[in-house]
């Protein structure tokens, strides 16, 4: 889908019959669009395209009788077709004509504008991958015929990618070059010291190898993170995304509770053993990114998969760390990575400060590695089964 649509042979506007232009929607893309009556003519296989949607629904499309809407005449005739009549359809509440016999769109800026806005909020509701297969595009069909492709085949191979990085990451930690990941890991652990302050509405500032925070509670603090979360929560719900939603909503109730009813002696607590927790939450938070879907300003369908990948590496190392120390408690890292004192440590520090025994500290870590591959696969199975089949679904209708 990277190369332009184009168009084999000029149209007349089915409105005022004058001569249609090419009207370039991006570099993908070249519609039909008439400047006097702003109607659009989108060919089959340029709906997908033009709106960024798996595929028309035609199943979701309602047909109405009366061809005509705000004055709209009702004598509109496929500009591709010739003797069949466009009917007026709608879809998600959008309305617009199309050509029964070859599936052509005729639809107004208006409308288009806002089906636009209706899928781009869909996006971000959506476990999937940001990028839409050549094969669900029914323009491409014949060539993906031809070629031999299978598409569940293809969409799966690439989903391989998520077991193969954390594999990867697994088999360095065994190997003992961990060492390499460190300096890739390091942002993730400090930024759990930081987040477990924010949540506290405690300043903190993560830097490469230490984090600064303050020691009491700041007002700024407290207002701009549940400002945060509650314009999440807006924007999450106007996007019509539970998933975000729920995160957004969680994430208030943890700054609230954290915030107003926990001592500042237990934050620090918290503060400390979340190094380490960072580590493997923020890990596994790039490597279930990999399914998400993001608006295409930010090149998703490229960024995902080096990000996928690297969370992906940090993630296995970090749980065959664990794993390790599990079966010997000698491996617990003591140390400091900017200190030569043994009892500098985030780990020492628990046990000294706040008597962890080496138990407390492996079960902690190996419970919160539980969590995170619970949500890695969780994302990862949904989007391989169930995502896939309503693809291919929507591909054999099309087909």
């Amino acid at each position: 889908m990277a190369e332009e649509h184009s168009h084999s042979t000029a149209i007349l506007c089915p409105k005022c019959r004058m001569r249609v232009s090419d009207f370039s929607v991006d570099h993908r893309l070249v519609v039909n669009r008439c400047s006097d009556c702003q109607l659009s003519w989108l060919d089959p296989g340029e709906f997908e395209i033009f709106f960024g949607t798996q595929g028309v629904e035609h199943g979701t499309m309602t047909v109405h009788e009366d061809r005509s809407q705000e004055g709209q005449p009702s004598d509109l005739w496929c500009p591709r077709c010739q003797d069949s009549p466009l009917r007026m359809v709608s879809l998600h509440r959008h309305w617009f004509w199309s050509c029964q016999d070859c599936r052509g769109q005729l639809i107004s800026d208006d409308q288009a504008k806002s089906l636009r806005t209706y899928y781009a909020s869909q996006r971000h509701a959506r476990w999937s991958p940001s990028d839409v297969p050549r094969e669900l595009n029914p323009s491409t069909a014949i060539q993906t015929q031809s070629s031999g492709i299978d598409y569940q085949r293809k969409f799966n191979v690439e989903m391989l990618g998520i077991p193969l990085a954390i594999l990867t990451g697994a088999l360095i930690e065994l190997t003992g070059l961990r060492i390499f990941l460190s300096f890739l890991s390091m942002p993730f652990h400090e930024l759990g010291h930081a987040a477990a302050s924010w949540f506290a509405g405690i300043y903190a500032l993560p830097l490469p190898f230490f984090t600064s925070w303050d020691e009491f509670r700041s007002n700024s603090v407290i207002v701009f993170f549940c400002t945060l979360w509650t314009v999440g929560i807006a924007a999450a719900v106007r996007w019509r995304s539970r998933v975000m939603t729920l995160l957004f909503a969680i994430a208030l109730l943890l700054q609230t509770r954290a915030t107003f009813f926990v001592e500042l002696e237990r934050i620090n607590e918290f503060r400390i053993s979340f190094g380490c927790t960072g580590e493997i939450l923020f890990s596994a938070l790039l490597v279930s990114s990999f399914v998400y879907r993001f608006p295409p300003q930010l090149r998703w369908d490229f960024w995902r998969f080096p990000i996928g990948a690297l969370g992906g590496v940090l993630f296995g190392a970090v749980a065959m760390q664990w794993h390790q120390i599990r079966k010997d408690p000698s491996r617990i890292p003591w140390g400091s990575a900017i200190s030569s004192n043994e009892n500098d440590g985030d780990l020492s520090k628990l046990r000294d400060l706040y008597h962890w025994s080496e138990a407390q500290i492996v079960s902690h870590y190996l419970l919160w590695i539980k969590l995170a591959f619970a949500w890695i696969l969780i994302h990862y199975l949904w989007n391989l089964f169930y995502i896939s089949a309503a693809r291919k679904d929507t591909f054999l209708k099309e087909r």
